[in-house]
């Protein structure tokens, strides 16, 4: 049996979700961002866009309440961040 295993670097410290929980607009800030996905619990993919500056405003108030995480793709690897969203 082969095992691939590709490491995914996490450089959480330099990314910054604010605020958290939320009802509205949430700010994502991490140098050299290139793609916000925004995953349910359940792992349905329910938001993905590809950013070009160091600050990124999403409206949350799209999603129904509760915890979702949020990947963030920067040139140095992959942050998740759990936010969690109420009504």
């Amino acid at each position: 049996v082969d095992v691939f295993y590709d490491e995914v670097p996490e450089d959480s410290d330099n990314v910054a979700l604010y605020p958290n929980p939320t009802k509205d607009n949430v700010t994502i800030e991490a140098a050299g961002m290139s793609r916000i996905t925004v995953v349910s619990m359940l792992g349905q993919v329910v938001y993905d866009t590809e950013v070009s500056e160091d600050t990124y405003v999403m409206n949350m108030s799209q999603f129904t309440a509760g915890m979702y995480m949020v990947r963030v793709y920067t040139e140095s690897g992959v942050t998740v961040k759990r936010v969690t969203v109420m009504q």
